[in-house]
């Protein structure tokens, strides 16, 4: 005897399946409705999820472009009217003849010694935060020296080439070497405010000969005043934004720099230092993201290193919303399947009662739910078919009263002719008893003859069953003719 042993994933799949033909027709569109909104849902998280990176990048690259851009519209405003208030040097003419003199330095210095301070007091507002501003001929040599509120801490040099790697003064002499005519915007790190502080310089060209180079101003200001700009411009703290000219060290930087971000900023500031950055470029290497606008006269570039965790943020944020989508449309569409389901299968639940009521012998139960859809004429053919049962089985009620009646009648009809029956064999026995053995014949034969017609039950007989009815006739009929010829 064989044994068969089923698969137990064959069992919990049978099993399923009948639990799921147990389900109501309203439980099953419900949970139709609800997995089709679900797996719409759950496709629609899965495409958006490969969309939403690159959506919320260009998103974010174009949101921190055009906050750059306009923190650099700004701070372009700001720098051309630091140089529209250096370039009031030229208004002092005599200054200007005597920087194209041979004047010696020592004359230079005493002629004019407060023209720093004059420029500065006479043109900058306070809120500029001009902190020192320097007068050279163009050897390189101080004429004049204007220095704010001098304290140990607001602590500026007399001369900045006094200590050129402390007040990076070689990338002034670098500028003045070259033959850029576009003012110079550089920075150096004060120990002393523990700040870096901006700094401006303008060439001083002749008037009669605007290639000859007869000396420059540098105005050092607090680096305060470009911060303000840049903090109205700062959307989040984790984003670290920095101003830095090509081929100088960073001016500012404002906000957060990530410790995991560090050895990148010291990577890309290096390589802008170095003059091996691409210009005019965003990027986006392992969890940060460098963005890069350039101002659009002097060479003062803005970056910022954006943290892909914001960006993660967002796509988070995104996908939290999908989720509270979901779970609202699921409860909207329960409540509308709930409500569907209820007006398909409350008819069906009250055919479905009619139909046990009728089994349970109510036979004179009908549908009750009659409307205009594929339901209510469901429930019409319903009643005519039962209105058609009841009168067949009326009809064959009375077919069988009738055939009864017809039995009956058959009955009766069969007892009259047994009334002939006995009178004849009465009459036979009579016959025979008086020695009239002729009449007993007739009599008998008459009776069969009787008997033979009424008990056929068949219209179709055998010769031989007609021959044995017909032979007393003729002996009968033969033993009449013979009396009466005797007679």
């Amino acid at each position: 005897m064989q044994m068969t042993v089923r698969n137990p994933a064959d069992v919990k799949h049978f099993e399923l399946g009948e639990t799921i033909m147990k389900l109501r027709m309203r439980t099953k569109i419900l949970i139709l409705c609800l997995s089709s909104t679900l797996i719409a849902l759950v496709l629609q998280t899965l495409l958006f999820q490969n969309a939403s990176t690159s959506l919320i990048y260009n998103q974010a690259k174009m949101e921190s472009f055009s906050t750059l851009q306009n923190m650099q519209n700004e701070i372009y405003t700001f720098v051309k009217n630091i140089e529209s208030k250096l370039i009031e040097v030229y208004n002092n003419k005599e200054f200007l003849q005597e920087l194209k003199s041979e004047r010696s330095l020592n004359e230079l210095q005493d002629n004019n010694y407060r023209l720093a301070y004059n420029l500065a007091a006479e043109n900058f507002a306070t809120a500029d935060g001009v902190v020192a501003l320097y007068i050279y001929n163009a050897k390189n040599e101080i004429i004049s020296t204007y220095r704010r509120a001098v304290t140990p801490k607001h602590n500026y040099a007399k001369d900045i080439y006094s200590n050129e790697e402390m007040y990076n003064a070689a990338k002034v002499k670098e500028y003045m070497n070259s033959d850029d005519t576009t003012m110079l915007i550089s920075s150096y790190y004060n120990p002393y405010r523990e700040t870096n502080i901006v700094r401006f310089v303008l060439k001083i060209y002749d008037n009669t000969n605007i290639k000859d180079k007869i000396g420059y101003v540098v105005c050092d200001i607090d680096s305060n005043a470009l911060r303000k700009i840049m903090e109205k411009y700062q959307t989040k703290q984790e984003i670290y934004i920095w101003l830095q000219p090509l081929g100088d060290r960073q001016i500012l930087g404002n906000g957060t720099l990530e410790a995991a971000s560090q050895d990148y900023y010291q990577e890309i500031n290096e390589r802008i230092q170095n003059r091996t950055l691409d210009e005019f470029r965003d990027t986006s290497e392992g969890s940060r993201v460098l963005f890069q606008v350039p101002q659009k006269k002097y060479n003062l570039d803005a970056y910022s290193i954006m943290p892909q965790a914001i960006l993660k943020q967002s796509q988070k944020a995104l996908t939290q919303n999908l989720i509270v989508i979901a779970i609202v449309m699921s409860v909207i569409i329960s409540i509308v399947a709930i409500y569907i389901t209820r007006g398909l299968a409350r008819p069906l639940e009250q055919l479905n009662k009619t139909i046990v009521q009728i089994r349970s012998g109510h036979t004179n139960q009908r549908v009750a739910y009659i409307k205009e859809d594929e339901i209510g004429q469901l429930g019409k053919e319903f009643n005519v078919m039962l209105d058609e049962i009841e009168q067949l089985i009326s009809h064959e009620y009375k077919t069988k009263l009738m055939l009864n009646k017809a039995e009956y009648k058959a009955l009766q009809a069969q007892i009259n002719p047994h009334f002939l029956y006995n009178t004849l064999d009465t009459m036979s026995s009579i016959a025979s008893i008086q020695n009239c053995q002729m009449v007993s014949d007739l009599c008998q034969s008459l009776s069969n003859i009787f008997r033979y017609s009424l008990d056929m039950k068949h219209p179709y007989s055998t010769v031989a069953k007609e021959i044995d009815i017909v032979n007393p006739l003729v002996i009968a009929r033969s033993s009449r003719q013979l009396i009466i010829i005797i007679n």
